[in-house]
């Protein structure tokens, strides 16, 4: 999958990152709704698996 955020959000080959609702207000206590890896990326987009 590819995200429209890259490397100027923080998103790194290998971060770790989770997917929740909009409307989750508290991520400690949520259950993502789904999770990924980044395996590559630039400025602006990230690639995840």
């Amino acid at each position: 999958m590819v995200i429209n955020g890259g490397e100027l959000l923080g998103l790194f080959t290998n971060t770790k990152v989770a997917f929740y609702p909009i409307d989750t207000k508290n991520v400690s206590k949520a259950k993502p709704k789904a999770t990924g890896i980044v395996t590559s990326s630039t400025f602006t987009n990230s690639v995840l698996t």
